[in-house]
């Protein structure tokens, strides 16, 4: 199995469930045994309401669902899924694994308190799988709690092992470790991650995995593999299993390699010229070159001579691979209809799928056990193979001979797309604008050095408020007329803002007249107050009573609400606007939700009978930190009088607690 990386967005699976690969929790509903839910939902009022069965009739959760657990508290950036098991990878780093664990795969295994304090301190001889007991794993993603000290950055799975690697190039292994596939010298499972040795004195930069052997790129082009190599499938010539990584021949004519797929007994790799090579197995034809001769070392496919590859994955003995012009192109097995030809008949060569060159524009695949799924340049899913765990995401268990497109898979707006053996997984694809007002959604905080992305979006705190991306919520407006919330999303966007991009050119001038930095300082948050309204008595009332009706006004049921519209704004819009005014003009400034810190918000710096009646008012309030010169840190708050800035005698061990530490040195 193969990994993919996207922008931050929903995870979504689809196919066999049943030993938890796609991370959806179980109820037993009206008595029938545990089946997967899409999990306890919450209206907009606050009120639970009970899980929902996402099963079919025949049992199979046929169409793409959403991984409840992942959507509401992760930043998911990369998808990898194996045999019977799924890893997901955060933007902080952290790895999340669901599904089988018969033989520790999913690293969640205690390996006893010695070891738990880091990848880097175990030792394979110590974690070994003789005597362990314990494998059984929830449905739903745990965290690989032994990585929690290395930041990953890639991922790869095997049938029953996996692969990351991590910023620092080093690569970390675990799972079933028969053939020597985990590449710690020896031929023993591991419940945990341990560290791969024998890579040499370069960074590792890609990591791939077989379903029986493993591969890792290094920056120089090498390539190093490792486990089961009975066919030839490491590509040294030799016919026998490695427990440690053995280089792999170059592919020669100054070429080197950038990128390498394993299926179960071969091979595929690809050059820094995009030129394409096969190794291992070949009783299929699975290597492409016209015959059925297996091959211990790499060997360049003959058929796709002067055609430059941008993506390609490999199945257990068939492959697929696309052209930089979009031509797509299948050989093997086919014993499914894998191969997407509308029969049943092997291919020995590269052989292009004539049903997908019509202007269907293939970008990304990934191959499953029996089952194919590609993404076009429009978001749309196309599948074919096998479906009879409902896998392709069709909505039945009727295989596909031929490329189907999946009807209104646009609309999840996916960025990528990793087949297990028997199951999907999709990733969606959310802009960096998204990904930074989730993370200050579920956060409270953007840190000084983060400049606020065009299309950020500020929402409503509370009990009964969700988080809805806007492309997620621009998509449901337009097709329903009607907001997704309840609740209104400020949307800050100057380049499509023109009153808000008006409104900081004014403050930017005003502030250009400040004889220092600190009186600037004074000058914007001043700007950002009197902007917004100034002083108002219970001022988040007031805020929402005037944006209903400016909403009513322009018949506008979207609930996006553009920054520069607002004429009388609350802390949220205030402090916002602030920043923004800060990022135009180099200042570091901080965005913060909470209340303020305790002595600070006394007196005249914060009246808070001003601003709000609403009990707990502090926990949503939102502030500001900038930084100037010498380090000297001040606290602005745009709702009381903002031209009285706090100064922070000690800044150094305030920051740190309200995780404004500078970055470099976190």
């Amino acid at each position: 199995g193969e990994a993919v990386r996207g922008r931050e967005g929903v995870v979504y699976a689809c196919g066999e469930w049943e030993q938890g690969q796609l991370g959806l929790p179980r109820s037993s509903l009206t008595g029938s045994p545990s089946v997967p839910t899409s999990g306890a939902l919450i209206s907009d009022k606050g009120s639970h309401l009970p899980p929902v069965a996402v099963v079919d009739e025949h049992g199979n959760i046929s169409r793409p669902i959403a991984i409840p657990s992942l959507l509401a508290g992760h930043h998911v950036v990369q998808v990898a899924a194996g045999g019977d098991h799924t890893l997901f990878l955060t933007d902080a780093g952290r790895v999340l694994a669901c599904g089988r664990n018969d033989c520790y795969q999913l690293g969640v295994t205690p390996a006893g308190p010695e070891y738990l304090a880091g990848g880097s301190r175990l030792e394979g001889s110590k974690c070994l799988q003789d005597g362990y007991e314990g494998r059984e794993a929830g449905p739903e993603p745990q965290q690989v709690s032994t990585l929690r000290w290395k930041r990953v950055v890639e991922m790869a799975c095997g049938d029953a092992h996996n692969l990351v690697r991590c910023l620092d190039g080093s690569v970390y292994s675990w799972g079933l470790g028969s053939s020597g596939r985990l590449g710690l010298g020896n031929f023993k499972s591991v419940p945990q991650p341990c560290k791969v040795s024998g890579l040499g004195e370069e960074r590792c930069v890609s990591v791939a995995a077989g379903y029986y052997h493993s591969f890792a790129v290094m920056e120089g082009g090498k390539l190093f593999a490792w486990g089961n190599g009975t066919c030839g499938q490491l590509g040294t010539g030799k016919f026998e299993s490695c427990c440690e990584p053995v280089q792999v021949e170059e592919p020669g004519n100054g070429q080197r390699w950038r990128a390498v797929r394993g299926g179960e007994y071969h091979s595929l790799g690809m050059t820094d010229v995009g030129s394409l090579w096969s190794w291992g197995l070949n009783n299929d034809g699975q290597l492409g070159h016209g015959d059925e001769e297996r091959c211990g070392r790499p060997k360049g496919i003959s058929e796709l001579v002067g055609t430059k590859i941008s993506c390609f994955s490999c199945g257990p003995n068939f492959n697929v691979a696309i052209s930089n012009g979009s031509q797509v192109f299948s050989w093997g097995n086919n014993r499914y209809g894998q191969l997407g030809h509308g029969d049943k008949e092997n291919r020995k060569v590269p052989t292009m799928i004539v049903s997908l060159g019509g202007g269907a524009n293939i970008e990304k695949v990934s191959c499953g056990g029996r089952h194919v799924l590609g993404l076009d340049r429009k978001g749309r899913i196309w599948a074919w193979g096998c479906n009879e765990s409902g896998c392709l995401g069709i909505g039945d268990n009727i295989p596909r001979l031929a490329p189907v497109p999946i009807s209104n898979s646009d609309s999840l707006e996916l960025q990528e797309i990793v087949c297990g053996v028997s199951h999907s997984i999709f990733l969606s694809k959310f802009s960096a604008s998204e990904v930074q007002s989730r993370k200050f959604y579920q956060e409270g905080l953007l840190h000084h050095d983060d400049v606020v992305e065009d299309g950020f979006c500020l929402y409503q705190y509370g009990v009964s408020s969700r988080f809805f991306p806007l492309s997620l919520a621009e998509n449901f407006a337009s097709k329903h007329a009607v907001a997704i919330s309840a609740d209104f999303i400020t949307v800050a966007n100057p380049q499509l803002d023109k009153r808000l991009s008006e409104v900081l050119d004014r403050m930017q001038e005003l502030a250009l007249q400040a004889s220092s930095p600190l009186e600037r300082v004074r000058i914007l948050a001043l700007a950002a107050y009197y902007e917004l309204g100034g002083a108002q008595v219970a001022l988040n009332e007031v805020s929402k009573r005037h944006i209903t009706q400016l909403m009513e006004r322009k018949q506008d049921s979207s609930g996006l609400v553009p920054l520069g519209s607002i004429r009388l704004g609350d802390s949220r819009h205030r402090s916002l606007l602030f920043k923004l005014a800060c990022d135009r003009m180099g200042v570091p400034c901080a965005l913060l939700r909470g209340s303020l810190p305790p002595n600070i918000g006394e007196g005249a710096f914060l009246d808070t009978t001003l601003c709000s009646t609403e009990e707990g008012y502090e926990k949503v309030h939102h502030w500001n930190i900038v930084k100037l010169e010498q380090e000297q840190c001040f606290i602005v708050d745009t709702v009381g009088l903002p031209s009285n800035v706090h100064m922070l005698e000690d800044s150094s061990d305030f920051l740190t607690q309200m995780g404004l530490a500078d970055k470099d040195q976190e």
